[in-house]
């Protein structure tokens, strides 16, 4: 394999999906899988919870800044996007051994644009990371140092990313048309060995996801402040579904209802979310401080924090929970289409 792969020149198995009869009910569409999401909105949640926060907690350990590491993200997955668009596809192991890969005519409006990161900012953090030789610039190109980039081979995540997979199919298995479930095992071998389409697709729900939430909080280490404060009130409730001390959600509109009704016994203080997160305690009280003025959270008696029951911020959470629904169905269904519908084999 070259040091430098270019996209023009080197080419690895094609991605070709099969043709398939839609009467067959083999090809998965996101409509249909988001359906089924949509009535289990508790146990996916909670398996998404699981993996979100380990994922998240692993993205801002990388360089302490969550723009630095969405900027970084979004030059890898335009390369993957490129071999992709062209049906090149590498396994893990292939694309981390090349020495750089290049990132075609780009600006900084477009990532600017794309990613809801002021220009500027853009600039300064490139400059940032061309200085510690993750990267550099020539005319329109960007050349990422794949050994150096700060994202390394992400084995944890594949691992992750399965088992949620796994479990998620254990819905899906339940419908005619979906038919017998991958293993965990099964998952994370073909994302391995199909790595680039996969991530690119993984990546795709990761963006957005993170942009989402960023506009929504104003900064990211705002909603990963946020974001443990709902999983910790979230655990608590799932635990007493569990317990069948309450009763059980009907739908995602329901599920949101009760997980902002619910009073939990204990909220979660300053220095649990900076352990957890591996943010600052400083700037976790900082965010906190700002979430409590946007009437996202209070705080108890103890100085512990929970879910603050506004009605707006209420309605701007259930509309960005359904968006996350169906584009986490849109991942599903292209993973479990390329597994179980195409030429695409182990």
């Amino acid at each position: 394999m070259p040091d430098s792969i270019d996209i023009k020149l080197f080419k690895k198995p094609e991605i070709v999906e099969k043709k398939v009869d839609r009467e067959d009910h083999q090809v998965f569409e996101k409509d249909m899988v988001y359906k089924i999401y949509s009535s289990k909105s508790n146990f996916i949640l909670n398996n998404w919870v699981k993996f979100q926060q380990q994922w998240c907690n692993s993205a801002y350990a990388a360089f302490k800044d969550y723009d630095t590491y969405l900027i970084l993200i979004y030059l890898i997955n335009r390369v993957w996007k490129s071999y992709s668009e062209r049906l090149i596809c590498f396994s893990l192991n292939d694309f981390y051994s090349a020495k750089e890969v290049i990132v075609e005519k780009i600006s900084l409006v477009e990532i600017s644009k794309t990613l809801s990161i002021p220009k500027e900012s853009i600039r300064r953090k490139i400059n940032e990371l061309e200085k510690k030789n993750i990267l550099y610039r020539k005319k329109r190109k960007i050349y990422l140092n794949v050994d150096r980039c700060g994202v390394q081979k992400p084995i944890n995540s594949i691992k992750s990313i399965s088992v949620f997979l796994s479990k998620s199919a254990d819905i899906l298995e339940k419908e005619e048309w979906f038919g017998k479930k991958p293993e965990t095992e099964h998952i994370e071998k073909f994302i391995t060995k199909y790595f680039t389409k996969c991530w690119k697709d993984f990546l795709d729900l990761q963006i957005l996801y993170l942009v989402r939430h960023r506009k929504m909080f104003g900064d990211i280490e705002t909603w990963h402040v946020w974001g443990s404060i709902a999983a910790s009130q979230f655990t608590d409730y799932h635990k007493d579904i569990k317990k069948s001390v309450i009763s059980k959600p009907d739908d995602y509109h329901n599920l949101l209802d009760r997980i902002y009704e619910y009073k939990p016994k204990h909220g979660i203080n300053a220095s649990s979310i900076s352990d957890i997160s591996g943010i600052p305690r400083a700037t976790v009280m900082r965010k906190m401080k700002n979430l409590v003025k946007l009437k996202f959270i209070k705080k108890n008696k103890r100085n512990e924090c929970l879910l603050r029951s506004e009605k707006e911020t209420i309605k701007l959470i259930k509309k960005n929970y359904i968006t996350t629904q169906k584009n986490i169905s849109i991942f599903v269904s292209s993973i479990f289409n390329l597994i179980k519908n195409s030429n695409l084999k182990l």
